[in-house]
């Protein structure tokens, strides 16, 4: 489990990604070039967004998950923890 400020940083790091994606978007979409943007939007830029924030619908994880299950608790967060809750296995 994470310190609460390594997983502050890892939340962060996750939001630049996800900044920098929309900016590679742009930069792709100002290009002009039809052809080479509707490559990106239907490929790789789907791609990475995936893997930073989307449905794991590939059966592994992403980072979103990866979050949530290093989540630091507080002692009594754990003696209180919902046992159905579940949190995938990455």
């Amino acid at each position: 489990m994470l310190i609460i400020e390594d997983w502050e940083r890892l939340k962060q790091i996750r939001e630049e990604m996800r900044d920098l994606l929309e900016e590679a978007k742009n930069l792709v979409r100002r290009s002009g070039d039809r052809h080479q943007s509707e490559r990106a939007n239907s490929y790789w830029i789907p791609g990475i967004d995936n893997y930073i924030a989307g449905s794991s619908r590939f059966g592994g994880c992403n980072m979103d998950d990866t979050i949530k299950a290093l989540e630091p608790e507080d002692d009594e967060d754990q003696e209180l923890e919902d046992e159905d809750e579940e949190i995938p296995d990455c």
